[in-house]
């Protein structure tokens, strides 16, 4: 019998057509690099895609092309967000708190034409620019009033546009191509703490798919009657994709632009835009619990990722009034692979089940798939329509399996009711006296002690154990920092063995591009020194 449902191709530009038709009096609303708060339509959102769209085919911008930005979460963003896949090009979202070396590197690699630019990070990307060999110019996300001349007299062969000046005219109105499902239509860089930045491309039909999957009531559970704040920048895997979500169910999408640190502007936001819905990861919601003093009206979900969700910081959400749903998910993820709604109990603070779409696996040294029995810990592998199966110019990888499973790099175990709780990153394992010891297990019960802010744990060298745990604390009240007390906390929690051999307060811990514990350079700093 024959099909008789078209095989219609999915396209970031029907994401774009449906919250004009559906949705066009939801606003999208976003914070100026002042601190003041806009608010547009949808409506006159997806008009400005399209001048944009158009001023880009002016510009002889092609399929296939590279287009880079540096940009917060604002309406701009939001934007290029659609006007460059709805051209059939590459977005091409570049984190700039990355080193100059890596931002030089993930663009060269990219093979980036046109790179938009907020006015703050010009400064970051002017001495790289002569040595990006494909880059046609430079898109300053501002007006005309921003643009500076030096910049133009020190890079004469480049083009030079502000992003106002260039859609200003340009038709309210653009036929978007019908795309093969399967063209790229964003990218996306790791953050390259195990050597250099590697690079990730989306498809129009991986970020469809995986738009609705972010919308499903188990996982975020959008609809057009919530106002998210999306904490996660835009330049940090597509901001989880929420953007494509909110647009695709209606939802107001709330961006606050450089302020995501900031916990006044973050309650502003929340209270004025009535937020039901927020995301990020922990150091960032972490800053916006410090700043709350009181319950927020109505109670919101929140969407915590990145890193592991301490009982610290569940427990101040929870007191925030916030229902939390901690997630998991990876650059080459798209990001989510799994959300926990309603775990209790030993499952409260792992990342939750597999979204539908994803399925898990764990495996043993030697490929052999183990039981989800909750008690074995293994290789961490996942495969779905949104998982990628290489990195740009690296198709041989070995963490890509044959029949589309991913290797993670995290160790995990599996529940028979599909919980999926992160035990470690395979990096970050300690293997003394032949046996393995957790560190993120040792940094969860260092974090419950009542005087400690934040902990990592990293290996040490050790003459008769190969490796021990060596405790890196941040105190809450640095007159009370002790030392003895803290490893005295760990008694009857873990095995003697899994114990600290030493506890170090530290004023601060290095973080890396995307807001985790930096532990590379944590490693270089007190196993190279000591």
């Amino acid at each position: 019998m024959l099909n008789l449902v078209p095989n219609k191709p999915l396209n970031v530009s029907d994401i774009l057509l449906h919250m004009r038709r559906v949705h066009a009096e939801q606003q999208v609303v976003s914070v100026s690099a002042d601190g003041e708060i806009h608010h547009a339509s949808y409506q006159s959102v997806t008009e400005r895609v399209a001048q944009l769209a158009n001023a880009l085919q002016g510009l002889g911008v092609q399929p296939g092309d590279c287009l880079s930005t540096l940009a917060w979460n604002d309406q701009r963003h939001m934007e290029i967000y659609f006007a460059v896949p709805g051209l059939g090009a590459i977005c091409h979202t570049v984190n700039p708190r990355l080193f100059s070396e890596q931002l030089a590197y993930i663009l060269q690699d990219a093979k980036c034409r046109w790179l938009f630019v907020d006015p703050m990070f010009v400064p970051l990307v002017l001495p790289l620019l002569g040595n990006l060999s494909q880059l046609k110019g430079v898109i300053v996300l501002g007006d005309a009033t921003q643009l500076d001349p030096a910049w133009f007299q020190a890079h004469k062969h480049l083009a030079w546009h502000d992003y106002e000046s260039l859609i200003a005219g340009q038709s309210q109105v653009f036929e978007w191509p019908v795309l093969d499902e399967n063209t790229p239509c964003g990218c996306c860089y790791t953050s390259g703490t195990t050597g250099d930045p590697k690079g990730v491309l989306y498809s129009h039909r991986s970020t469809v798919l995986h738009s609705l999957a972010i919308a499903l009531p188990d996982s975020a559970g959008l609809s057009a009657t919530d106002s998210a704040l999306v904490v996660v920048p835009m330049f940090h895997v597509n901001a989880w994709g929420l953007p494509y979500a909110c647009a695709m169910v209606g939802a107001k999408l709330v961006l606050p632009g450089r302020f995501m640190g900031d916990g006044a502007m973050l309650s502003r936001l929340i209270e004025q835009e009535q937020v039901t819905l927020a995301a990020g990861v922990p150091t960032v919601l972490q800053a916006w619990v410090n700043h709350q003093q009181t319950p927020v009206t109505g109670g919101i979900r929140v969407i915590v990722g990145g890193a592991a969700c301490t009982e610290g910081l569940r427990a101040g959400l929870e007191a925030l009034g916030c229902e939390v749903r901690p997630a998991w998910g990876m650059t080459e993820t798209s990001p989510i692979g799994t959300v926990n709604r309603a775990g209790q109990g030993e499952h409260r603070l792992c990342p939750g089940q597999a979204v539908f779409g994803v399925e898990l696996r764990i495996v043993d040294d030697n490929g052999q798939v183990l039981a989800n029995d909750g008690e074995q810990s293994g290789d961490l592998q996942i495969r779905g329509p949104w998982i990628v199966n290489g990195y740009i110019g690296k198709p041989n990888t070995d963490a890509f399996k044959a029949d589309g499973w991913f290797s993670t790099g995290d160790v995990a175990r599996l529940y028979p009711d599909g919980y999926m709780h992160i035990t470690d990153r395979a990096k970050d394992l300690i293997k003394s006296g032949g046996e393995w010891i957790s560190s993120l297990a040792l940094e969860e019960i260092a974090c419950r002690h009542p005087n400690v802010a934040t902990a990592a744990v990293i290996a040490m060298p050790h003459p008769q154990w190969d490796e021990r745990p060596l405790l890196l604390a941040v105190a809450k009240d640095k007159d009370a920092a002790d030392e003895h007390a803290l490893l005295e906390w760990f008694e009857g929690k873990v095995a003697k063995w899994w114990k600290p051999d030493e506890v170090r307060f530290v004023d601060a811990l290095p973080l890396t591009a995307t807001g985790k514990i930096d532990k590379k350079k944590l490693r270089s700093l007190y196993t190279e020194s000591d």
